[in-house]
């Protein structure tokens, strides 16, 4: 009988740490998409004119530098309702590989690559910035797996 409760005080306490984690991920990811949201929205002409030059988004450039930010914004919201939680590291996960596979595009296919990045990745290399990307794709992959592990438990 005493072992069983511990159990479930172990279990209740493994639940919480996990949806601590899955939390702390998902901060992480809303302050990051709000500080380059705010960023891209407080210099929206710079950022227009920067997307509108490069070759492969010219065409949408107008376009995508309203919906970049509009789309961070969104999955901020996404990410701080416990509801939709899985579903804003999933799409946080997404658009950070959609953006690092543009990033691998721009680097090996212009001869200087532009970067509007601001902040502590301006100091970045092309590299680096890849790198990092990578890592916070890993990084929401592990909320999105652990977020599962927490939906699991609460329905056993």
């Amino acid at each position: 009988m005493e072992t069983t409760a511990t159990n479930s005080s172990l279990d209740q306490l493994s639940k919480k740490i996990l949806q601590y984690m899955v939390d702390v991920i998902s901060y992480v990811f809303v302050g990051l998409f709000l500080y380059t949201a705010i960023d891209k929205l407080s210099e929206i002409r710079l950022f227009t004119q920067f997307i509108s030059k490069l070759y492969v988004l010219q065409a949408a450039g107008a376009y995508l530098a309203w919906a970049i930010p509009i789309i961070e914004i969104i999955i901020c919201g996404l990410l701080l309702i416990p509801a939709t939680k899985t579903w804003g590291l999933k799409a946080t996960a997404w658009l950070i590989l959609v953006f690092t596979g543009y990033l691998v595009f721009i680097k090996y296919n212009m001869p200087v690559p532009p970067c509007s990045c601001g902040g502590v990745l301006s100091n970045l290399s092309w590299n680096e910035h890849i790198m990092f990307n990578v890592n916070l794709i890993v990084i929401a992959y592990a909320g999105i797996v652990l977020s599962g592990i927490v939906k699991h438990k609460n329905h056993n």
